[in-house]
C-alpha cells in the first residue's frame, strides 16, 4: 500500500492535523511555561525574554505553536459539534473543515502581521 497516491478528504486532513497539533503541542508546552516562567521572575528575566522574541527564529517558533493552538482548538470545537449531532452529512462536515481551515489561516495571518 503506497501512501503517497491515496487522495485523503478534507474531512481526513483536519482530523490527521488535529491529532498531529495535539502532539505538537504537547512538545511544547515545557518552552512555553519556561518563557512564562521567565516573564513572572523578575524585572529583569522579563527583559531578558522580552529581548528573546527579537529573534526572528524565537518569532517563527511562537508563530508555529500559537498556530498549532488556534488549530487544534478551533478543530475541537468542530469535533465537539459533530459529537452533539451537528456536520453528520457528508456536505456539512465538509463545509466545516474548509471553515476550520479558513478560520486557523486568517488567524495565522493576523499572528505574522503582528509578530513582524
Amino acid at each position: 500500500m503506497d501512501l503517497k497516491t491515496i487522495k485523503f478528504p478534507i474531512t481526513a486532513i483536519v482530523s490527521i492535523l488535529h491529532r498531529v497539533s495535539g502532539i505538537v503541542m504537547f512538545f511544547f508546552l515545557g518552552v512555553c511555561l519556561w518563557l512564562l516562567l521567565n516573564l513572572l521572575k523578575s524585572p529583569s528575566d522579563f527583559l531578558e525574554t522580552r529581548f528573546l522574541f527579537e529573534n526572528y527564529l524565537v518569532k517563527f517558533v511562537f508563530w508555529v505553536v500559537f498556530t498549532t493552538l488556534t488549530y487544534h482548538v478551533i478543530a475541537g470545537i468542530r469535533h465537539f459539534l459533530m459529537d452533539l449531532g451537528y456536520f453528520d452529512e457528508l456536505k456539512s462536515s465538509i463545509l466545516s473543515a474548509k471553515i476550520t481551515i479558513f478560520i486557523t489561516t486568517i488567524l495565522s495571518s493576523l499572528l505574522v502581521v503582528i509578530l513582524w
